[in-house]
């Protein structure tokens, strides 16, 4: 298991130049990489579906490898996991330790994990994928399941990372 820290999360009340709106959870976003140390900051609108606990505390974020892992570790979960953005990336935010943590992990990384998170028609899915993912020398992933409802599938992807965008186009219904 590894977690790489990505930034501190600082709440605010007014809005910083060059701050992103995020319409869809109600919040506005400064990119870390404007400011020295990593730093993210945050204001939250009204109606925002983040809880309380987000808007008035920071948080320490990491990019974690198996999302799963971290969050059954922590203390208690505050919300997620949840998708980060369209190319299926999750997050979540629980308390370690008395801290705040945000546990980001990308599509690739829960691939190797053995999970994915895909969108078919729509639906958000997590697909748990037997054995992980087995690669070929020819590129050629190929994750064999057996038991009550388990399919077989074969997703076409470089040899080190298959994408999920193959994985997405081979799965049509579930």
């Amino acid at each position: 298991m590894s977690a790489t820290y990505m930034h501190i999360g600082i709440p605010i009340t007014n809005k910083k130049p060059g701050m992103v709106y995020n319409e869809g959870a109600k919040f506005w976003v400064s990119n870390v990489d404007d400011y020295d140390y990593k730093i993210e900051y945050l204001k939250f609108e009204e109606g925002t579906p983040f809880p309380e606990e987000i808007h008035r505390n920071p948080h320490v974020a990491y990019k974690v490898d198996d999302l799963e892992h971290y969050i059954a570790d922590a203390d208690s979960v505050i919300c997620g996991p949840m998708a980060a953005n369209d190319k299926g990336d999750r997050l979540a935010f629980v308390w370690k330790d008395g801290a705040i943590l945000e546990l980001y992990q990308e599509a690739h990384q829960a691939a190797h994990a053995g999970r994915a998170e895909i969108s078919p028609k729509g639906k958000l899915r997590t697909i748990l994928l037997p054995g992980k993912l087995c690669r070929t020398p020819d590129g050629i992933t190929v994750c064999t399941g057996g038991g009550q409802g388990m399919k077989t599938m074969i997703a076409v992807g470089s040899p080190n990372c298959p994408s999920l965008a193959a994985l997405t186009s081979l799965i049509t219904s579930l």
